[in-house]
């Protein structure tokens, strides 16, 4: 009979310890992206050939580098800025090489800021050159309805520049910036 009140206070003790543990903490996780692409800077330029290039982030925080360098092979953008699966992966094919992982929470933290920055309005155009190309900053915002990747444009630099006037937005974008000289 004592080994059963010692096993039942046991069960109490424990039971009562995981209630502790299911209480709200005040604390609000970060939501984790369910999908493979979150970020990217691309480089487009025609003038005198065709260069195109860029970096994209994963949901792991994994940054590759992709170059259409030798290819014959051109990027066709679509005028929706909605993006399969599949059409991202037939962008990203080229010479694909995984340049360095960034801290999960970082990615998270700019990840958490993709919904805000999608309402952003941009700023007017400027005309800042010629045949310079053109450096966009992007954030994908997946819908697994439509299974397709919206992309949200942050910054654009280069023969013409503007950029998403949203906190979270310039905040992303200069957060992409960052890696923009270790890899281009």
């Amino acid at each position: 009979m004592k080994n059963l009140c010692i096993k039942f206070s046991i069960f109490i003790i424990f039971s009562l310890l995981s209630l502790e543990a299911c209480k709200d903490n005040g604390v609000t996780p970060i939501p984790q992206p369910t999908y493979r692409f979150v970020f990217e800077i691309e480089y487009i330029n025609y003038a005198w050939g065709y260069a195109h290039n860029g970096i994209y982030i994963d949901s792991t925080g994994t940054l590759h580098r992709y170059s259409y360098e030798g290819s014959s092979d051109i990027w066709h953008t679509d005028s929706t800025g909605f993006y399969t699966r599949e059409q991202l992966l037939s962008k990203y094919k080229h010479q694909d090489t995984v340049i360095m992982t960034i801290n999960q929470d970082t990615v998270m933290k700019y990840f958490a800021m993709i919904d805000a920055a999608a309402l952003g309005s941009y700023s007017d155009t400027s005309v800042v050159g010629a045949d310079m190309g053109e450096f966009s900053y992007i954030a994908y915002k997946y819908n697994p309805v439509t299974k397709k990747y919206q992309q949200i444009v942050l910054q654009e630099d280069g023969d013409w520049s503007f950029y998403n006037q949203s906190p979270s937005a310039m905040k992303i974008a200069a957060w992409l910036n960052s890696y923009r000289q270790d890899v281009f």
